[in-house]
């Protein structure tokens, strides 16, 4: 897990209040923390409801995170 948090802590989160407070990063800006996080969302994530969708999420440190097409969101727990 250290890995994935330096590589966390290596993006720029780009702060939003859109629905709800949030950060997110882009798939293009970081290809490797996106793979990173998407893999370990697949592998130990769980599955929530989010509105009317379901998303699978995974915390990581203080954040859950979760993807969403070339985006990873995160919000605090």
């Amino acid at each position: 897990m250290n890995r994935i948090q330096e590589l966390i802590d290596k993006a720029f989160w780009k702060k939003t209040n859109y629905i709800s407070p949030h950060e997110y990063m882009m798939k293009n800006d970081y290809p490797e923390v996106y793979a990173a996080i998407t893999e370990l969302i697949e592998k130990q994530g769980y599955e929530g409801a989010f509105l009317t969708k379901t998303y699978r999420y995974v915390i990581i440190g203080k954040y859950k995170y979760w993807a969403y097409d070339t985006l990873i969101n995160r919000a605090l727990i």
